[in-house]
């Protein structure tokens, strides 16, 4: 791991997957505020069910710590601004993960957008194809 980057804890309701953190020598909590409140954080990553992550998200930021929150950021758009609002007032950061928001092929689309090639857009969809152990066939 780089040296830039220290893994300070994990929380898990899972006694399995706190044991197996603990096998790697990296402090395990049952409740993420028990990790928010007993380490150093510079940040957190937040990996939780929908439902659970609007309270996690506010709570971190309540402690000063920015948070990556894996996708979708919220349950509902109105949840989603509570949560920005809430992280704004507190001056953390907030980065969502996107799985292609980096992805060459999207920030070209970004690009030309932003350099007005492609004028206004009023509407986007997209749809990925991949072929993978549980994709289904195109065809019938």
């Amino acid at each position: 791991m780089s040296d830039m980057v220290q893994v300070k804890g994990v929380a898990d309701k899972s006694a399995r997957n706190r044991n197996l953190a603990s096998q790697y020598k990296i402090k395990a909590y049952e409740d993420y505020r028990d990790l928010i409140n007993k380490e150093e954080l510079d940040c957190l990553i937040i990996s939780l069910p929908n439902f659970l992550k609007k309270e996690c998200v506010e709570y971190a930021a309540e402690k000063g710590i920015d948070v990556f929150l894996d996708k979708p950021m919220a349950r509902n758009y109105a949840e989603a601004k509570e949560i920005a609002h809430q992280v704004g007032r507190r001056g953390t950061r907030l980065m969502v993960g996107s799985n292609y928001r980096y992805h060459p092929s999207i920030r070209k689309i970004k690009d030309l957008w932003e350099e007005g090639r492609i004028g206004d857009v009023h509407l986007a969809t997209s749809e990925l194809i991949m072929n993978g152990p549980f994709s289904h066939p195109l065809t019938p």
